[in-house]
């Protein structure tokens, strides 16, 4: 969000968050975190990630 200054870069492999690069953005922390620990499968629009609006909480897979 160029407005508020921050930014997140997330790397992909395999279809899979394997790391971000997060800069002012520590409300996302928490969702990144679970996203890469679980090895969770992005969307396959990719581009949805770029998407300040786009929820990546919808993303976490809840634990049992």
């Amino acid at each position: 969000d160029r407005s508020k200054n921050t930014f997140t870069a997330f790397y992909v492999q395999n279809d899979i968050v394997r790391a971000a690069l997060m800069v002012n953005d520590d409300a996302q922390m928490d969702f990144i975190s679970e996203l890469i620990a679980a090895s969770t499968p992005t969307p396959k629009d990719t581009k949805r990630l770029a998407d300040p609006a786009f929820d990546l909480a919808s993303l976490v897979i809840p634990r049992r």
